[in-house]
């Protein structure tokens, strides 16, 4: 790769670094190539997404032209391919987003909606948004990775689709549950008001009801009204719950929680918020490693005393 990269522009001694939270590489080499703007010829440092599949990249390219005219994502500076089985999309430099005060977070969201709103009215669907495919210059916000995009009419369950994937994704990359939780109220209130979106989204798949599928170490079945029997029965036995950190059962009408909640061993976020609970199993006091439990609105009338054997817990709302 720093062979090919060389022959087109960029010097020997080529040095790239993958951006944390991407599948982006960013190149540190000097390059006399002419779209270089004389005042910065000694600098280096372009970022570049690289692939085996050309065929997809040249789709991506396209995309990414498209948006960068628009200030969406970053410019292409080259389209490169390398022995004829590699292809390089070299972008301006950017860096992987970070969320470092309450600030920041607000600012980079409303920009960040208001982007999507953008893309979505070119008849882009992104498919994979999530924060590891947002990148940054200072507070600006900048989308990537468009491999399994789409161009097609604008509708809006695509939109909220692509708002649901964004939000899903802050469970991974927040580690402090109090940084997540304020990042999602502050994110839910900016959508709503820069997208214009009726109610945000419960994350789920729209078309075909609850899911409850695992995806990311998340279960997300809100806002469905379910009673507790009209949930799967092996939904609770699943030999892959031990993989779940997040459990949303929000804004449904479970009347209890089964015993066999326990099988979710390795939870670390149960929201319960909006049910018809009246007390929890037993069995809670199993769930070692989590850490916040959210109760609000519903009927219970007192809490479990295994609910002592949570030595992780950290918040109960």
């Amino acid at each position: 790769m720093e062979e090919c990269l060389s022959k087109h522009g960029f010097e020997k001694h080529v040095f790239m670094e993958k951006i944390p939270h991407t599948e982006v590489y960013r190149i540190h080499s000097h390059t006399n190539k002419s779209h270089t703007n004389k005042s910065n010829s000694n600098k280096f440092e372009y970022s570049a997404k690289i692939s085996t599949d050309i065929s997809s990249l040249g789709f991506e390219r396209m995309v990414l032209e498209k948006m960068g005219k628009i200030g969406i994502s970053p410019k292409i500076r080259d389209f490169l391919v390398c022995n004829g089985d590699m292809g390089v999309i070299v972008m301006d430099r950017y860096e992987s987003i970070s969320l470092n005060s309450s600030e920041d977070v607000e600012e980079i969201f409303r920009k960040l909606a208001r982007k999507i709103g953008m893309m979505h009215k070119n008849y882009v669907v992104h498919n994979n948004l999530n924060l590891g495919n947002i990148v940054l210059r200072k507070t600006e916000p900048f989308i990537i990775n468009f491999e399994r995009s789409e161009i097609k009419p604008l509708i809006q369950k695509d939109l909220i689709k692509d708002v649901s994937n964004l939000y899903i994704s802050f469970t991974e990359y927040f580690k402090d549950f109090d940084k997540l939780l304020h990042a999602q109220r502050i994110f839910k209130r900016i959508v709503l008001e820069e997208l214009e979106i009726p109610i945000f989204p419960h994350l789920y798949t729209i078309e075909h009801g609850p899911q409850f599928n695992i995806k990311n170490g998340q279960i997300i079945v809100g806002g469905w009204a379910l009673r507790t029997d009209d949930i799967p029965k092996d939904f609770w036995t699943n030999p892959n719950n031990d993989t779940v950190f997040e459990l949303n059962l929000s804004d449904n009408n479970l009347e209890y929680i089964p015993s066999q909640i326990k099988n979710f061993k390795n939870l670390r976020i149960l929201d319960l918020r909006f049910n018809l609970l009246k007390s929890l199993p037993e069995s809670i006091g199993e769930l070692k490693h989590l850490e916040a439990l959210l109760l609000n609105k519903n009927n219970l009338e007192q809490l479990s005393p295994t609910i002592k054997n949570l030595y992780s817990l950290k918040h109960v709302m």
